[in-house]
């Protein structure tokens, strides 16, 4: 953006004002709409969103279980397994989804699931 700021001053300066104001079209153009044309078309990984999920779950639950349910939908990136007492269980996960599952449809698959007691789910990426 500096250079091509730099380069239309310097064109409207030496009396080009129709080719510093294509340029600047050009310039708009390129700005706003090749990055949704990377999205579109580019790569998967740049339609996906990272989620932190905590779920405090019941010491009775497999826990085997509930990450395949879980991968059923998301791609897990990150897997943290702690006890914390009262037989319960805390499972952090990093998950990468598909861009349109919104932070609340995150959040009401992962209250869905069997044995959950508690969920906390948070956007790490937009």
């Amino acid at each position: 953006m500096v250079w091509s700021a730099s380069a239309l001053g310097i064109a409207s300066g030496a009396g080009f004002y129709k080719e510093a104001f294509a340029a600047a079209a050009f310039i708009i153009v390129a700005v706003n709409l090749v990055p949704f044309a990377v999205r579109t078309f580019g790569p998967l990984k740049l339609r996906e969103r990272d989620v932190s999920v905590c779920l405090i779950i019941d010491l009775s639950t497999e826990l085997h279980a509930v990450i395949e349910n879980i991968r059923s939908d998301h791609t897990v990136k990150h897997t943290k397994i702690k006890d914390i007492g009262d037989g319960r269980r805390e499972l952090h996960l990093v998950l990468s989804s598909p861009d349109p599952y919104p932070t609340i449809t995150v959040y009401e698959q992962m209250k869905r699931l069997k044995r959950v007691v508690s969920v906390e789910v948070e956007s790490i990426s937009s």
